[in-house]
């Protein structure tokens, strides 16, 4: 931002909702962080800002507790009211208790951010009347009763505006634009995003930190995989319509075989002497290895009401999941030395794999000795791939019996690239089975190109 002079900023609660209300997530810190460097030297927020929040804190809560209730009063729910698990964790929320500690949290992050709260009492109604019944903004749209909040808020920041040299006010509501554009020294961003864009986009370490990410984007691809591999995921194999189940599986065990991962720098957000803090837009593809209970080729023995023959499925399910990555770069004499922190920005730290990230679905074979994996490091950017041998064999019986049946073997031919670099490969050898189903010994080797 030219010049660099601290500014004055003013914050809409959509803002909050866009934070989904976490006043120590990411991107309301990183505020905090403007805040107390002197960046951002004063922040402005409408006393109905803070009423609005704390309607939103009542409705949520109040949203809440009526899907815990539909659970509780629902079949399963019913059948298992009397174990002390459930009842444990599946209550309704106290409202007064939970209302009390959002706003606690509120109230602290206004205390954090030394917040000028202004207020709207001076307003008078009929300095609003006129924009009212002109339809001027922002009661240009039919719900006209439902933008008196705004057009209060509005209002103060106007007569605000003369303290100040400038104003910069967030919010992704048009309106905000449309009733203070008309005012001098008000600039506008949509989210804190772009804000902190304009804000890093004329520092040199921003663009050294970029110039960093090209230079060691495989190594930090793997950094971020090995991320994903920590976190805990579920795998829904169900399709659903409007009558609910239409089609699908019911796992009942799943395993990530691979993650392939594609990235960019998508925001600098924060940058200072000591350290430059991004987000980066990855996607990532997930290969899943999911077991099922075969239903149709299991044996059913009607005396015992058991199945006498339980058999095994085998889906691989390729999945792609778009999210973003905190990454941290620490500063050292003016450049950027590593990076310090990898995080992946996913709800709930949980990965979920549905029908909407769902790509393919692919069955298995699992007859005889149908999968052999190894697991291979790229010299080059340090990359793992987990390989299905068997995928790329030629199998053959070798016709002498050693006393438990033949042998077997399975000669490989197997040539590729790393997903994350596009270092070459060729694996070649052969992997043997004996007796019939048993893996025996390998002799395969995987060849680099460098």
């Amino acid at each position: 931002m030219p010049g660099q002079k601290p500014l004055i900023v003013t914050i809409d609660t959509n803002v909050f909702e866009k934070a989904n209300f976490f006043f120590n997530g990411q991107d309301l810190s990183i505020l905090k962080k403007y805040i107390q460097d002197g960046t951002i030297s004063g922040l402005l927020i409408c006393d109905l800002v803070i009423e609005e929040c704390k309607k939103h804190f009542r409705d949520r809560i109040r949203a809440l507790n009526e899907r815990i209730d539909k659970v509780i009063s629902s079949r399963e729910g019913k059948a298992l009211s009397a174990t002390k698990s459930f009842n444990s964790y599946i209550r309704p929320l106290d409202e007064k208790v939970s209302l009390r500690e959002m706003n606690a949290l509120l109230n602290q992050f206004l205390k954090d951010t030394n917040a000028v709260i202004v207020k709207t009492n001076k307003v008078k109604l009929t300095d609003i009347w006129p924009d009212y019944f002109s339809g001027l903004p922002p009661f240009a749209n039919k719900e006209k009763k439902h933008e008196f909040p705004d057009a209060v808020m509005l209002k103060a920041l106007k007569k605000l505006s003369a303290s100040y040299d400038e104003i910069v006010a967030v919010s992704d509501d048009g309106d905000w634009e449309s009733v203070l554009s008309g005012c001098n020294g008000f600039r506008f961003f949509t989210s804190l995003q772009d804000l902190y864009s304009s804000i890093t986009k004329e520092k040199m370490l921003s663009a050294k930190a970029q110039e960093y990410y090209y230079a060691h984007c495989a190594e930090i691809n793997n950094a971020i995989e090995d991320e994903l591999y920590l976190l805990p995921f579920d795998v829904d194999g169900f399709t659903y319509g409007r009558k609910g189940i239409e089609d699908g599986y019911d796992y009942t065990d799943t395993q990530i075989q691979n993650i392939n991962i594609k990235s960019r720098t998508a925001y600098i957000d924060y940058v200072n002497d000591e350290e430059v803090v991004a987000k980066l837009f990855v996607q990532a593809t997930f290969e899943i290895e999911c077991e099922f209970f075969d239903e149709e080729n299991s044996v059913w023995d009607s005396d015992i009401h058991d199945y006498m023959i339980r058999e095994t499925g085998l889906l691989v399910e390729e999945h792609t999941v778009d999210f973003y990555v905190l990454i941290t770069y620490k500063v050292k004499d003016g450049e950027i030395e590593k990076y310090v922190e990898i995080k992946p920005l996913i709800n709930n730290d949980k990965l979920l794999f549905n029908s909407e990230t769902l790509i393919e679905r692919y069955s298995r074979n699992t007859d005889g000795f149908f999968s052999y994996k190894q697991t291979y490091v790229c010299p080059k950017c340090g990359h793992k791939i987990k390989i299905d041998l068997i995928d790329y064999a030629d199998t053959s019986v070798i016709a002498t019996d050693r006393g438990m049946g033949s042998e077997i073997q399975h000669e490989i031919e197997c040539e590729g690239e790393c997903p994350n670099c596009g270092n070459e490969y060729k694996i070649s050898g052969s992997v043997y089975e004996y007796p019939a189903g048993a893996f025996n010994y390998d002799n395969t080797k995987i060849d680099w190109k460098k």
